[in-house]
């Protein structure tokens, strides 16, 4: 699958959704809220190693679940900045025990001296 393979002078162009609330994001045939995303973050070496969990993840094969995971962070924190400040992203088809929203990831992007989304 070569949803994330980019050429080598390819410009990472997608922007973060303004309103997580109302948003969604789709792979395949399975589209998901963004707002019932929630999202455990560790910051390692100045960059995020996260847990992404959706309540369908359970469901879905482990391919859709890392593309779903990905998109929803990419939503978020926009493609470029995606690549800059996440150096682990892993699904969790179990909610982490201190998961938040996609919003307080948002909220942590400054902290780390990025100007955020």
């Amino acid at each position: 699958m070569g949803l994330f393979r980019r050429r080598e002078n390819q410009r990472l162009t997608q922007e973060p959704v303004e309103d997580l609330d109302s948003a969604t994001v789709t792979q395949g045939e399975t589209t998901v809220s963004l707002s019932d995303v929630r999202v455990s973050a560790r910051v390692t070496g100045g960059r995020f190693d996260l847990e992404v969990h959706h309540p369908d993840f359970e469901f879905l094969p482990p391919d859709e679940r890392e593309a779903l995971a990905r998109l929803a962070v990419e939503a978020t924190l926009g493609q470029a900045a995606t690549e800059v400040l996440v150096r682990s992203l892993t699904p969790a088809v179990a909610p982490p025990i201190d998961a938040f929203a996609l919003s307080g990831l948002r909220a942590l992007v400054p902290g780390l001296g990025h100007p955020g989304p």
